[in-house]
């Protein structure tokens, strides 16, 4: 019986190391092998190398993949095998489903009435609660732990925790969430994978991370990510963000170093536009950090390249200057005034529109201010904006 079970592993060992990136055709046998042959670590390896080259190169597959069982597969096979190898290419996997199903890529799980497979949601919110669910958190944290010198590990593993801690856009529940059933709602579970993150040190391990590789672009814009949204909706992340050792240093030490790339300058503004919200000690300490002259030079460097950068940039001064008169004056001080209303001309996104006019009437409470916003035509961009 033994021999029998060698050699069938020995044989789908074979088969496996003789596939590439485009034989999508044998998902489900990859798949099964990952899934029933959990104890073998050169099988499991391999599979979980394929799928992940799979789900890199091919984003039509994950719908197929998620309903017919890949994360709890993924995460069991992380679990059994406590190695740097499998916790690479299993962090890798789940990369490629989150990335796949982000915002960047809405076309490929279609509309909300389509996201239903199997009874389970799809998109970047159907992984999230299926990883939580399956104890994606601590698996990967506990990887991150033990393998702190694996730059591709902590890189993985960073945005991992960064898409895990995506807070929700609305209170809807999942589409096949019936009351008095004891299913969880989407909403539950993606609260629940921002509350493991953080109990299981991920705010700690993306900031070793961030510390440890300052040059990795990858690793600091995903470490931003989960720092920004934990701090955001983790009260203690955001009470101790501006002590010694807070997570503030580590993000402006990421915009400092790596001021033209637009992944890590839009998260570590939104990072800091989440921490400065509500926060008055934390307001007071990125604008002593130099946090108002990161933010200005986020804005103004991709003024013509990328807007998202630009809406998070000014959003994060926005909730600098809400409330506090030291902050406004500094920002007022650095040139944001022209910024902010050449953002507005023509028609501009919602998200930008509404973080360049919250900052102009932030930085209007000040009457001297005010003067300035009016000869630059605040009042008629308001008026305009409002009868668009």
């Amino acid at each position: 019986e033994d021999r029998r079970q060698l050699f069938a592993v020995q044989q789908l060992q074979q088969h496996l190391d003789s596939l590439q990136a485009d034989d999508v055709h044998e998902l489900m046998t990859v798949q099964r092998c990952l899934q029933d042959g959990v104890q073998e670590h050169a099988l499991v390896l391999r599979a979980l190398r394929l799928s992940g080259a799979f789900l890199e190169q091919h984003l039509s597959l994950h719908p197929r993949a998620i309903s017919q069982g890949i994360i709890p597969a993924i995460i069991a096979a992380m679990r059994q095998h406590l190695d740097i190898d499998v916790s690479v290419a299993g962090t890798a996997c789940i990369v490629a489903l989150l990335e796949g199903g982000s915002d960047e890529n809405p076309q490929l799980f279609g509309t909300e009435g389509e996201q239903q497979s199997g009874g389970i949601m799809q998109g970047e919110e159907g992984c999230v609660s299926l990883i939580a669910k399956t104890g994606g958190p601590e698996v990967i944290t506990g990887g991150m732990r033990l393998f702190q010198q694996c730059e591709l590990l902590q890189q993985h593993g960073c945005r991992c925790l960064g898409f895990m801690c995506k807070a929700g856009d609305d209170n809807k529940v999942s589409a096949g969430y019936k009351k008095g059933r004891k299913q969880e709602s989407n909403v539950v579970l993606r609260s629940q994978a921002r509350r493991l993150v953080a109990r299981h040190g991920g705010v700690k391990l993306a900031q070793e991370a961030m510390r440890r590789f300052p040059i990795n672009a990858k690793l600091q814009a995903g470490g931003c990510m989960a720092l920004g949204r934990i701090g955001g909706s983790e009260m203690r992340v955001k009470k101790r963000a501006s002590k010694d050792g807070g997570v503030v240093g580590v993000l402006l030490a990421a915009l400092v170093r790596h001021p033209d790339d637009a992944s890590v300058q839009r998260w570590g503004c939104a990072a800091l536009k989440r921490l400065a919200s509500n926060s008055q000690d934390n307001k007071t300490f990125i604008a002593k950090r130099g946090g108002v002259d990161r933010l200005v030079e986020a804005a103004q460097r991709f003024a013509s390249k990328d807007m998202q950068v630009v809406a998070d940039a000014l959003g994060a001064l926005c909730h600098l200057a809400s409330k506090h008169p030291e902050n406004k004056q500094l920002i007022f001080e650095a040139g944001v005034l022209e910024l902010a209303t050449a953002a507005l001309e023509g028609q501009p996104e919602a998200e930008l529109g509404m973080a360049a006019v919250g900052l102009l009437h932030n930085l209007s409470c000040d009457e001297d201010i005010k003067r300035h916003v009016v000869k630059l035509g605040g009042r008629e961009i308001a008026e305009r904006l409002a009868g668009d």
